[in-house]
């Protein structure tokens, strides 16, 4: 089965994380969670359509038993991931089930990141821990990323 690839936080990347997210939640008892998470990508390519100050981001919203995807910056998230888009972009394909070594070295890439002020994490580090069968949620987007 061929998997169909979207370029990475495009408008086709969004849908296809929406459909996932809305299926893992499909089931699931979300009452009583509520969780407001985002990525902010900045130095964003012209074909990926970010804003007029060249950002783009995507976000999760779980409250009142409802789950919301979109694309865009979310105000206020629990927790919000900001980085330079080429910075992330390996990050965004490599999929670590299975492969430790390919973790380790994304660990050392965003230790690198943060500290060159490429990339910065604000708000609860354990927000998306709310959500535990979003526990693949990487993997399975980076399987779809151009």
């Amino acid at each position: 089965m061929i998997e169909e690839k979207h370029a990475f936080v495009s408008p086709g990347w969004v849908d296809f994380a929406r459909s996932y997210v809305l299926g893992q939640a499909e089931g699931q008892d979300l009452s009583g969670i509520t969780l407001r998470f985002s990525e902010v990508f900045t130095g964003v390519p012209s074909e990926i359509e970010p804003d007029s100050n060249g950002c783009t981001g995507w976000y999760i919203v779980v409250e009142d038993g409802r789950v919301e995807v979109g694309r865009g910056v979310l105000e206020n998230p629990d927790l919000c991931i900001t980085v330079d888009y080429e910075t992330v972009l390996p990050l965004a394909r490599a999929v670590f089930a299975g492969n430790e070594q390919a973790a380790a070295n994304a660990q050392k890439q965003v230790e690198a990141a943060i500290a060159a002020g490429k990339m910065s994490r604000q708000g609860d580090d354990a927000a998306m821990s709310k959500l535990p069968w979003l526990a693949d949620l990487h993997d399975e987007l980076a399987r779809h990323t151009l």
